[in-house]
């Protein structure tokens, strides 16, 4: 990847308006390059002013992370049903 394709692909690149709120979690079983993206991102987001909820998932890894969205009372459910009523 070239450093102009990265700066057009890249997230952290591309915040979102200030006026959308974001729910950010990574799981705790993750390699410490993904732990280190996500807290990249929220820096960019808390820099930006951008509304941001971090859901703690210790459990987790990128694999099964969304199946956190199937229990109707995990963190990350909780989270994003918050982020949903506010709009």
């Amino acid at each position: 990847m070239h450093p102009e394709q990265l700066r057009s692909l890249s997230p952290i690149f591309m915040l979102p308006d200030q006026d959308i709120s974001l729910v950010l979690a990574v799981g705790g079983m993750e390699t410490d390059g993904f732990k280190n993206q996500t807290a990249a991102y929220e820096a960019a987001c808390a820099a930006a002013n951008v509304k941001y909820m971090r859901v703690q998932t210790p459990h987790c890894n990128h694999f099964n992370l969304l199946c956190e969205l199937a229990k109707a009372d995990s963190p990350l459910t909780h989270a994003t049903l918050q982020m949903i009523h506010q709009r």
